[in-house]
């Protein structure tokens, strides 16, 4: 009979290590859910509050681009260099499209694409110089997705393309073209 209470004493006492040993275990859980549905709503709230920010920014330079496009597509400027190329009237279009880069630092590259997919003029500007491309360096772009989604683009239309990799001569560089 001793036994017998010495054997239920044991088990009350080992129940009762039990429980007292895992209930902390339950509370510390409890605590690490709790903590980690915290973070994740902060990194959720976080990223969207950075894709609002990124797509106002977006917004922003399209629209910038579309005023620039429409300022620059209208030029008397341009429009007397396409009646009459001449050397002139390249310099002309070319000092405007280098003023214009100048200005908007949004604006890494100006070409004028005939319809043919050959480049007739372009300037470039990285790391704030610009250079204006010398006609025997000048690109057929006809190849080119953007071209290709120009020609379907109705006259005096404005189109968006994306972005596209920039590849001069037929080798990516590390720019990007919008």
């Amino acid at each position: 009979m001793n036994n017998r209470i010495i054997f239920k004493q044991i088990k009350y006492f080992a129940i009762t290590i039990l429980l007292i040993g895992v209930t902390p275990i339950f509370y510390l859980w409890g605590q690490y859910q709790t903590e980690s549905n915290a973070i994740q709503f902060q990194r959720e709230s976080e990223a969207k509050h950075q894709l609002n920010f990124s797509q106002k920014e977006v917004h922003s330079i399209a629209s910038k681009l579309s005023t620039s496009l429409k300022l620059l597509s209208g030029n008397r400027v341009l429009l007397e260099f396409i009646q009459d190329p001449s050397l002139k009237n390249r310099s002309l279009l070319e000092s405007l499209w280098a003023l214009t880069a100048t200005n908007y630092s949004y604006i890494s590259q100006i070409r004028l694409i005939g319809i043919d997919g050959q480049e007739i003029s372009r300037i470039n500007e990285e790391n704030g110089t610009l250079t204006i491309v010398p006609e025997n360096e000048l690109q057929d772009k006809s190849h080119r997705d953007y071209f290709i989604y120009a020609q379907t683009l109705k006259t005096d239309a404005f189109g968006f393309f994306g972005i596209d990799l920039d590849v001069e001569h037929g080798s990516q560089g590390d720019r990007m073209s919008v």
